[in-house]
């Protein structure tokens, strides 16, 4: 069960979700009042969703994760976040946030 779980996660819900964030960050009206570091942020935890999911496709299918040489792809889902932490917290010294 938790192997249909994480399967399911890495290989179905986090590459939709990817793939649904940068279409958001194209379109023109979605993000159009965002400040820049929440929009890098967006990219950055997307970019971090796509590596997770080519790992664990690469993982599931060989039966072995595949080798990190300088700096997994994965790494880029922790930073998204940090950078949409950041931005929240910014926005909230600034008095604009979590009113």
């Amino acid at each position: 069960m938790t192997e249909l779980i994480l399967s399911t996660t890495s290989l179905i819900l986090d590459p939709i979700a990817a793939v649904v964030f940068l279409i958001l960050l194209l379109y023109d009206g979605f993000f159009k009042d965002a400040s820049v570091l929440l929009r890098v942020a967006v990219a950055v935890f997307s970019a971090g969703l796509l590596g997770q999911s080519v790992r664990s496709y690469i993982a599931f299918t060989t039966g072995e994760f595949p080798p990190e040489f300088i700096l997994p792809w994965w790494i880029f889902k922790d930073w998204g976040l940090v950078l949409l932490a950041l931005h929240y917290a910014i926005d909230r010294a600034r008095g604009r946030g979590w009113s």
